[in-house]
């Protein structure tokens, strides 16, 4: 996720930029276990509308996120 390509839209670049920085803040809010088990599992896909869309790897993380 942290690799781009050509094909990658300027948009979606923007993001996965931004939500590293949210990341970075976030470390400092919430525990480490909810990080490593929550937010870095997350993965911005796509800017619908002007709403982050994310992926995550199981039903769980969604419900929870």
């Amino acid at each position: 996720a942290d690799q781009y390509t050509f094909d990658d839209h300027e948009d979606v670049v923007r993001l996965r930029a931004a939500w590293t920085s949210a990341l970075e803040t976030l470390s400092d809010q919430v525990s480490a276990t909810v990080e490593a088990r929550f937010l870095k599992p997350l993965s911005p896909v796509s800017l619908r509308d002007g709403v982050a869309v994310f992926e995550a790897p199981g039903a769980f993380i969604v419900e929870w996120v």
